[in-house]
């Protein structure tokens, strides 16, 4: 395989000897991708969305043609199919059970919080408060309702659509993925071309090492979650460990999310437990963020967690849930890009990692 310097050499000499591309033009190219994201980002991160999907369906389908003498095509449809009998059998055996601790959980926290608004009324200035309120202005009328469900209706046919179409460009995407590799490089000046499928090449192994490391949090955080607190006590430990296996999907501020009901619940059993619990939770979120995290991050990109959370912040604020999903590893191919386009490419400081830096194949070169 050819390395990047052979690359960037040989477009050099096809560009004729022209300089890089100008500062002017990268400000420019900067505001014009700030703007194009701010009109379409919702299809922007549905787009991103794919990618992501598609670079964990195109390391499981290359792992079966690097070990078997099956071809892509094949070997991504074999993916999909055990992607699938693995979603029906957790549907069948393990979500139901999940589903109805979840909802237990749910009228568990309602009684939580009516318990609190009681004993707030203990203080005399908040009994006042509440008791002055007009019941009626709250209550929902006929209208407001059927507005209400026809909104989330709505909503969960518009999710569903969208889930169809980042299917559907993942699986198009992961089944030939240099012919987008090379439309995308053949979109920049002869002399960044080598750069620019450098930048992709190292995205993707980026994107797969994150995936990778998000994925064992997961497994992780979720399997221990439940054991923990099937071992104090709390019946809701399935629900409470599904939730916090999914939530860490989402860097840092996922997990302390899902400790929010564990706490409570934990507490509700009773002053002992609730410390015992909370004691256990924050010395699993340290062990996974102490030796899990930094394994992975070694193989992929440092985030820093300042940066990281105020991207979530601002990704979830402009684009609520999808944003704040995404942010992480949103900011992973970012950081990347700037690494190589800007301070290389530009600032000429090539003292990149060299386990961040992968080649790109000559297959998608054009």
């Amino acid at each position: 395989m050819a390395s990047s310097e052979d690359i960037d050499g040989r477009t050099r000499e096809r560009a004729g000897g022209r300089s890089p591309m100008p500062r002017t033009a990268i400000v420019i190219a900067i505001v014009a991708v700030a703007l194009l994201v701010y009109v379409l980002g919702d299809v922007l991160l549905a787009v991103f969305a794919a990618i992501l999907l598609a670079v964990a369906l195109d390391a499981l389908a290359g792992l079966l043609v690097e070990r078997t003498p099956m071809g892509r095509g094949l070997a991504l449809t074999i993916v999909c199919i055990l992607l699938l009998a693995l979603l029906a059998g957790a549907f069948a055996f393990m979500i139901p059970a999940a589903i109805q601790q979840i909802s237990d959980l749910w009228d568990r926290l309602v009684e939580l919080i009516e318990a609190g608004i009681d004993e707030l009324r203990r203080f005399p200035a908040l009994a006042e408060m509440m008791e002055n309120a007009d019941p009626m202005e709250a209550a929902p009328t006929p209208g407001t309702i059927a507005g209400q469900a026809f909104n989330l209706v709505s909503a969960l046919a518009s999710g569903l659509a969208a889930t169809i179409i980042v299917i559907a460009i993942a699986l198009f995407m992961a089944a030939s993925p240099n012919t987008y590799i090379r439309g995308t490089v053949r979109l920049v000046p002869f002399s960044w071309r080598a750069r620019v499928a450098e930048t992709i090449a190292a995205s993707g192994w980026v994107l797969r090492w994150w995936l990778i490391g998000q994925l064992v949090s997961m497994v992780v955080l979720g399997v221990s979650t439940g054991i923990g607190l099937y071992l104090f006590g709390i019946e809701l430990w399935l629900g409470l460990a599904l939730l916090t296996a999914l939530l860490t999907f989402i860097p840092f501020l996922g997990p302390w999310i899902a400790g929010v009901p564990i706490v409570l619940i934990a507490f509700a059993e009773g002053i002992g437990t609730g410390i015992g619990v909370t004691i256990f939770y924050v010395v699993l979120q340290n062990i996974e963020g102490s030796f899990l995290v930094p394994y992975i991050q070694q193989r992929a990109v440092h985030l820093p967690a300042a940066l990281m959370i105020a991207a979530q912040i601002a990704l979830g604020t402009l684009f609520g849930i999808a944003g704040l999903i995404l942010a992480a590893p949103l900011m992973a191919v970012v950081l990347v890009g700037v690494n190589i386009l800007y301070v290389e490419g530009v600032l000429g400081d090539r003292r990149a990692t060299p386990d961040r830096r992968i080649a790109p194949p000559p297959e998608a070169m054009p």
